[in-house]
C-alpha cells in the first residue's frame, strides 16, 4: 500500500510542476471554465455589436424580405445581453 501512496504523491508533484497547457484534461477543464467566465462580459458585448452589425448590413443589402437574417441579428443581440448580464451578476457580491 505504501508503494501506491508513493506513486500518487509523485504524480501530484509532477502535475504541480507541469505548465498550465500540459496538465491532464481534468485540470484543463477547470482552467477553461475560469477563462470563459472572465471573458463572458466581453463576449456578450461583442455579440450585441455583431447582432447590430448584422441588422445594419441586412438593411443596407436589401435583405429585409428574409426573416432568418433579421432573427439571426436579434438572436445575437439577445444572447449578448444575457451573457453580459450573467457576467455582471457573477462579479457582484450581492
Amino acid at each position: 500500500m505504501a508503494h501506491l501512496r508513493q506513486k500518487s504523491i509523485t504524480f501530484a508533484s509532477q502535475n504541480a510542476a507541469m505548465p498550465r497547457g500540459k496538465r491532464p484534461l481534468r485540470h484543463g477543464a477547470a482552467i477553461r471554465i475560469k477563462t470563459m467566465k472572465r471573458h463572458l462580459k466581453g463576449i456578450g458585448l461583442g455579440l450585441v455589436a455583431l447582432g447590430a452589425l448584422t441588422l445594419v448590413a441586412s438593411q443596407l443589402a436589401g435583405w429585409t424580405d428574409h426573416n432568418w437574417v433579421q432573427l439571426a441579428g436579434l438572436g445575437l443581440i439577445v444572447a449578448g445581453i444575457v451573457g453580459h448580464v450573467a457576467a455582471l451578476k457573477g462579479e457582484s457580491r450581492y
